[in-house]
């Protein structure tokens, strides 16, 4: 899942404006462009508002203690703002003065109806996969507005809304309630779990045992199958190592926890994430430190495949990160440069203006033939990853199943009531023009993976030879083409 979140995004340029003591030019109301967001500067304060045509709520405060000296304010003017977050621009334009629904005050902040028209009039206003996902969302407000009163209590509202907006079938598009309700969840949600387990049983038989699968386990395994030495990093988010002298392996398990913190090995797993969550918190820049983290790790991994004819890139675990990670793989592999993605977001019934993101190898990039290993698992900044291998790594050849087919920056927002949400609202297409949402990533040579991620995990642990299909396929393709 893609972690931008266009709350710090703003936290971000309010502190670095008020960090350069430049009040006096930026004071005033400012609107962006496309993403639903008003950030009110006064007093060295900041107000940020979620606005939508039937609400207005404040999302997050900022004061002068907020100081983040490396944020890089692109362009400023008199009427205009142009923030980048690393390889994101963002765009804002002074307004006269807050809009009356931010000024109103509103009696309960915490009426499902309300709530549930401030959630159905976002999506409605910057949701931009209705057609490619088949989605009549008035019908939807139909359905699921009729089962909520004044009454309803959150958990109901949660399940509610968590319903309407799981008919999207969009990983990037979810909501989350306070730890009290999603603890109930929780419980709701293992309860019917083992009445599907239960299902499960009665139609594979009685005595069928469902085996325990834990996918980090699992990566492992399929590594260790045909790799002696492993090489990890930051607690498995990338292996790699040699299958013979002229065949590497690297396999990318994720496009985020990839910062640097200098986590010593031998500490537990459970207290690595601890120690890199706290560093990442402290942190004044998190995506330029996952950015550079990614740089270190590559360059060590080129060094030492440099020598192989081929490699094998592993992308099928991989539920994404940053786009500033992806790129920075990709570099490393790239045979030229060139562009390799745009996106724009919706901005009321168009776009905003089309960013471009190219790549240009690295001085020590690979030389040699590339494959790429994909399933219905690889998602969001992982499948960006993919796209951006037509273009900068042409001969590279994709084995396994199509991708998930979430591409979009995940636009977060937050209820009246505080509760947070997100949805997709950013079209990422290839340099010709072409969407791959809902489609996915199509492979060069198809390996019937299940959707689902317990059998596709499944599939790969009962395979009692030890031998995975999609690295045998590397190398009957290799003796064919020798």
């Amino acid at each position: 899942m893609k972690t931008v979140n266009s709350v710090i995004i703003l936290l971000l340029i309010t502190a670095h404006i008020i960090a350069q003591n430049n009040i006096d030019s930026t004071e005033g109301v400012w609107e962006q462009e496309g993403y639903g967001r008003i950030i009110e500067i006064k007093n060295k304060k900041a107000i940020i508002y979620d606005i939508c045509n039937t609400s207005c709520n404040k999302n997050t405060v900022a004061t002068s203690k907020i100081l983040i000296k490396k944020y890089n304010i692109s362009s400023t003017s008199k009427n205009t703002l142009i923030a980048q977050n690393g390889v994101s621009k963002y765009f804002f334009n002074r307004i006269d003065k807050l809009p009356n629904l931010c000024v109103i005050k509103v009696q309960n902040k915490k009426d499902p109806i309300y709530n549930f028209e401030a959630l159905w009039q976002t999506f409605n206003e910057h949701y931009v996969y209705f057609n490619e996902r088949k989605i009549d969302w008035n019908a939807l407000k139909t359905k699921y507005k009729s089962r909520i009163n004044k009454n309803t209590t959150d958990f109901d509202l949660y399940i509610i809304l968590r319903e309407m907006i799981k008919e999207l079938n969009d990983g990037h598009s979810f909501i989350i309630p306070p730890k009290k309700v999603m603890k109930k969840y929780l419980h709701y949600k293992s309860e019917n779990r083992k009445k599907r387990k239960k299902k499960i049983l009665d139609s594979l038989g009685q005595d069928y045992k469902l085996p325990s699968i834990h996918v980090d386990s699992l990566r492992l395994i399929i590594i260790k199958n045909y790799v002696k030495d492993i090489k990890t990093y930051n607690f498995g988010v990338l292996n790699y190592g040699l299958i013979n002298k002229d065949v590497a392996l690297v396999q990318i398990n994720g496009m985020e926890q990839f910062a640097n913190y200098n986590i010593p090995s031998t500490i537990s797993e459970g207290k690595a994430e601890k120690r890199y969550e706290k560093n990442a918190q402290k942190s004044e820049n998190y995506t330029k430190d996952e950015a550079n983290g990614a740089s270190y790790i590559m360059d060590k991994v080129i060094s030492e495949i440099k020598n192989t004819k081929i490699c094998i890139i592993d992308i099928r675990f991989n539920g994404g990160g940053f786009d500033e990670v992806q790129l920075e793989m990709l570099k490393r592999f790239a045979t030229k440069e060139t562009l390799v993605i745009n996106k724009k977001a919706r901005n009321n019934n168009g776009f905003t203006q089309k960013q471009s993101f190219f790549v240009k190898p690295t001085k020590n990039a690979y030389k040699g033939r590339v494959y790429v290993l994909t399933s219905y698992q690889t998602a969001s900044a992982a499948e960006d990853f993919a796209l951006g291998t037509m273009s900068a790594i042409p001969n590279a050849i994709r084995i396994g199943s199509n991708t998930t087919g979430i591409f979009s920056d995940i636009l977060d927002k937050k209820l009246p009531n505080g509760w947070q949400y997100g949805l997709s609202n950013e079209i990422y297409q290839s340099p010709e023009g072409k969407s791959y949402e809902v489609i996915g990533i199509e492979p060069h040579y198809k390996i019937d993976y299940p959707k689902k991620g317990y059998w596709f995990y499944k599939q790969l642990y009962d395979d009692k030879t030890g031998k995975d299909e999609a690295i045998e396929k590397v190398f009957e393709l290799e003796k064919m083409n020798p």
